[in-house]
């Protein structure tokens, strides 16, 4: 569908409509490559309003085997850079993550899914700034109510 005819939707008595081209991936979860990466379909990229961050600090917890992702507005030193896949991210974006798998001794084939995520406030978790922390767990498979397709 091209550009003008998307900027064409209706909308009448409280009914938008959605096109087939909204999103291109529909998958509202954080997926771990065998390549190490992470990465944020266009779906779950939209929904947590990420066109905005431009990187990420990337954090492990050992005891629990789960990641934190806090995606930060600028890049600094010793973020993961956050990139946009596809024209203004139309695929979502990804993180290119070796040297924290590497870091962490997390053997990113075995652990290469889908994996759903829940956010949490840094404050919540004893930081002392302001702030939200995706979180994953790797003992969790990805729950198979969500994605049917999946056996």
């Amino acid at each position: 569908m091209n550009r003008r005819m998307i900027d064409n939707i209706e909308s009448f008595g409280g009914f938008t409509q959605t096109t087939s081209t909204t999103l291109s991936r529909v998958v509202d979860k954080i997926t771990l490559t065998t390549a190490r990466h992470f990465n944020f379909p266009s779906a779950m990229h939209r929904k947590n309003k990420l066109a905005k961050f431009k990187s990420a600090r990337l954090y492990y917890n050992r005891k629990e085997n789960q990641i934190g992702i806090e995606f930060i507005p600028g890049l600094e030193e010793g973020a993961f850079k956050l990139i946009p896949s596809g024209e203004n991210a139309k695929y979502g974006a990804y993180i290119v993550a070796k040297s924290f798998f590497f870091l962490n001794d997390i053997k990113a084939p075995k652990k290469a899914q889908r994996y759903d995520y829940h956010k949490t406030s840094l404050k919540k978790l004893g930081a002392k700034r302001p702030g939200t922390l995706f979180v994953i767990n790797l003992t969790k498979k990805e729950s198979p109510m969500l994605n049917p397709d999946k056996k």
